[in-house]
């Protein structure tokens, strides 16, 4: 009898998750793919896809999820779909692939990452930690971060334009009156500030 196994076993060789492996995507990719992970879609373990003769990759029966990306969104405090379908059949043991393998990184951190960046060496494209806007009206330029359908957590990357002048909360100027107030200081204290 062949055991369904929806996960691989642990990070591959070339996994670019993987904290001991220098980052070789873009940062705008792994910004796409970080988001997708966080709301809960499936990622291909690239070694179980499949090319076309053009290059294009597809999914095969044989094509199984990432175990990095696995390892990468429970420490971002999430799961995808698969993942939760996997441990609910009994084809995997979410606390057994979070241990089996290399370290990776988590979610927010591997999208702030520079190419080349390792665990022993990390380089931020994106500044480790940026104040970002604490108001996060509608029409907010920096919000501090999201919640995806798969339960993590990504963190803001924009940083917020200035400090409220009246509470000391950090705001974008989406979430400000323009003379460097914040809208819940307008909106709690009124006139005083129009």
């Amino acid at each position: 009898m062949t055991r369904v196994k929806a996960i691989s076993q642990a990070p591959c060789a070339h996994c670019p998750f993987r904290k001991d492996v220098p980052i070789y995507l873009r940062q705008d990719r792994r910004e796409e793919i970080a988001e997708s992970i966080a709301n809960g879609h499936f990622f291909p373990c690239h070694e179980t896809t499949s090319h076309d003769e053009d290059g294009s990759a597809y999914w095969t029966g044989e094509t199984v999820e990432c175990a990095g990306a696995a390892k990468a969104v429970m420490l971002a405090g999430g799961t995808t779909q698969m993942m939760r379908i996997s441990e609910r059949m009994g084809w995997a043991d979410l606390d057994k692939v979070a241990e089996r393998g290399p370290e990776v990184w988590e979610l927010s951190e591997w999208r702030r990452l520079a190419e080349g960046s390792t665990g022993d060496d990390p380089v931020w494209e994106i500044e480790e930690y940026v104040n970002t806007c604490h108001v996060v009206d509608a029409g907010c330029t920096a919000p501090a971060g999201t919640l995806g359908a798969g339960g993590a957590i990504l963190d803001g990357l924009e940083p917020a334009d200035f400090e409220c002048e009246h509470c000391g909360e950090w705001t974008c100027e989406s979430c400000s009156n323009g003379d460097g107030v914040c809208n819940m200081c307008v909106e709690d204290y009124g006139e005083d500030f129009e």
